[in-house]
């Protein structure tokens, strides 16, 4: 802009370019056309001021090429070779108000203060048909510029990986992606330079390659192990922000609260743990879901596009003995859902409290599409009312987000450290891989089948789901840290948001609102199977699973054959989240 006023400018070279500044110098004294005579000084300025009044670079060429006339020389003089034949003549006007006057060449140039070059290069366009004044600056095509058809198949290669989200950067990353671990920028790029010459085309060099991916993908390999705790990230980031002292403090304490109740947490796992060692009454235990274990993981690089099956395994750990139990499934059999970890929670108390155990306390994440809802609660409710059923209080605890370091976690770490390298064919072979994964008291496997996991709705629609208290206080699902089940009060939810002694439980009523007729114990409701028949997948994954076979042993294809094709059930991704559940609201909390 400045370059087209005629203002003093910087190149990108950093070359400094005066401004414009008018002259009037006379022409030769040679010049037959007495130019100082026919113009007079202040009327070559308004032509000066006018030319640069315009201010686009365009448009002043455009004027350059009106004021000049081309034509073909009508003789040619004698030449001696030192230079071509001239090819036109050009005859220079200014155009005053009254006149318009023919000048010489430096007299015009001189005027509006332009090179030769300018107005040669202004003047050849026309004669080749062009616009005139067009700025050609920045718009060359780089000669070294990578072709367009050619990035495609690379982008559509890094495209072609499936990709899985996490629970945990979904807030602060949402976009954020993650590949399989076994891969890594080297070993896609081989893959690249592979399907490059399957297509009959060069491949790009592996720098273009890792550009592309680091700047136009969100994509890494290696999911978080750890959580971070969102709260007391928001309290450090708060504090480095805040200027008045006064909000400091609020700040400071806030988060002291948020830690104690943490450490508060972990002081209860502790007590509950040596409360069991020494009172046979007592059973605690933890439980949580780990991450969903993918197979087939095959080491052909065709594998690497195809989509993967999931086996899920909840862990429950006793504190007492640090024995482990593991119960496993796969996709087919059942969802990872709430209902079916009410069912493993159920399953494991059956077969392993004993008939002295009246207290079970136990303590999970704070996941509340998994543990901290109606569906898991109504479940616990019914299974303590059975007949045959000893034991009289429950109490579910919840460690705080972001700080809930459960012994599981050691369990999982345990099994993925065995597992790394093996190959998995079929979901038989995650089981016996974590029935050996450990040595020194093994971790004991219970296999969960689609007839074991019961639907809770029967049981939701025996009872009334009220959203407040018997106090008349909304009850917010998302803020309980206790709940307690009593066998002597069937239809009653005791719960508390702290885990403090000393603090009284609130009590939530969901006894049913049917008045006049007997009520009915949850005890003799009849729950019916969560599963009627294998769950579908996809006819995507079904077809990948097909392109797969030729790599797996033959006594593994019957599983993958047998695959019902179908819509996934509402609400279901058939791409998994890679890592155990949020500890977030959800829908159930919000409802």
């Amino acid at each position: 802009m400045k370059r087209a006023y005629g203002k003093e400018y910087f190149t990108a070279k950093g070359k400094k370019v005066a401004q414009k500044i008018f002259v009037n110098e006379p022409c030769q004294p040679s010049c037959r056309n007495k130019c100082n005579e026919l113009v007079a000084e202040e009327e070559r300025k308004i032509l000066f001021q006018k030319f640069y009044d315009m201010a686009s670079f365009q448009a002043q060429n455009a004027y350059i090429c009106g004021l000049c006339q081309q034509s073909t020389p009508i003789t040619h003089r004698i030449r001696d070779g030192s230079r071509g034949i001239k090819n036109r003549t050009v005859r220079y006007h200014l155009q005053l108000p009254t006149k318009n006057v023919k000048v010489c060449k430096q007299y015009f140039l001189g005027t509006f203060q332009i090179s030769n070059g300018r107005a040669s290069r202004a003047l050849k366009k026309v004669t080749d048909g062009k616009e005139p004044g067009s700025d050609l600056r920045g718009k060359q095509v780089s000669v070294n510029k990578t072709d367009e058809g050619r990035l495609k198949i690379l982008r559509d290669h890094i495209s072609s990986f499936p990709s899985y989200e996490s629970h945990y950067t979904r807030s602060h990353n949402p976009n954020r992606k993650y590949l399989p671990e076994s891969l890594n920028i080297r070993e896609m790029y081989n893959l690249y330079k592979n399907h490059c010459y399957t297509l009959n085309t060069q491949p790009l060099s592996e720098s273009m390659y890792r550009k592309v991916f680091n700047f136009e993908f969100n994509l890494h390999f290696h999911q978080p192990h750890k959580d971070t705790c969102v709260k007391c990230d928001t309290f450090k980031m708060k504090l480095a922000i805040a200027e008045d002292e006064e909000e400091k403090r609020n700040i400071e304490r806030m988060k002291e609260i948020h830690l104690r109740k943490a450490d508060l947490a972990r002081e209860k796992l502790d007590a509950a743990k040596e409360e069991s060692k020494n009172n046979s009454n007592v059973y605690s235990f933890t439980f949580d879901l780990q991450k969903a274990l993918a197979f087939p993981n095959l080491t052909c690089s065709i594998a690497y596009y195809k989509r993967n099956m999931y086996v899920y395994n909840l862990g429950c750990h006793q504190l007492a003995d640090s024995s482990a139990f593991m119960y496993v499934w796969n996709e087919v059999e059942g969802s990872r859902g709430s209902q079916e970890v009410a069912s493993c929670i159920t399953e494991h108390l059956s077969h392993n409290v004993s008939n002295d155990v009246s207290h079970v306390i136990m303590f999970s994440d704070s996941c509340g599409g998994q543990n901290r809802n109606i569906k898991l609660a109504l479940t616990m409710m019914q299974f303590i009312q059975q007949e045959n059923c000893k034991i009289q209080t429950v109490d579910h605890k919840f460690m705080v987000s972001g700080h809930s370091f459960l012994p599981n976690d050691a369990d999982f770490g345990i099994i993925e450290k065995y597992s790394k390298g093996k190959t998995m064919y079929s979901p038989r072979d995650w089981y016996d891989t974590i029935t050996k994964s450990k040595k020194k008291k093994p971790f004991v496997v219970k296999i969960m089948n689609r007839e074991d996991f019961n639907s809770t709705q029967a049981l939701e629609r025996s009872i009334t789901r009220r959203k407040t208290n018997v106090d008349k206080h909304k009850v917010s699902w998302f803020s309980i840290q206790w709940l307690r089940y009593v066998r002597d009060q069937p239809f009653k939810i005791f719960y508390k948001e702290t885990l403090n002694d000393d603090i009284p439980f609130d009590c939530l009523d969901i006894t049913p609102a049917k008045k006049g007729r007997r009520m009915v114990s949850l005890a003799s409701i009849t729950t019916e199977a969560l599963y009627s028949s294998p769950r579908p997948v996809t006819a995507a994954k079904k077809k990948d699973m097909m392109d797969l076979l030729a790599f797996i042993p033959p006594i593994h294809h019957s599983f993958y054959t047998d695959l019902t094709v179908g819509n996934q059930p509402e609400g279901i991704d058939d791409t998994p989240i890679i890592d155990r559940c949020s500890e977030s609201e959800s829908d159930d909390e919000k409802d």
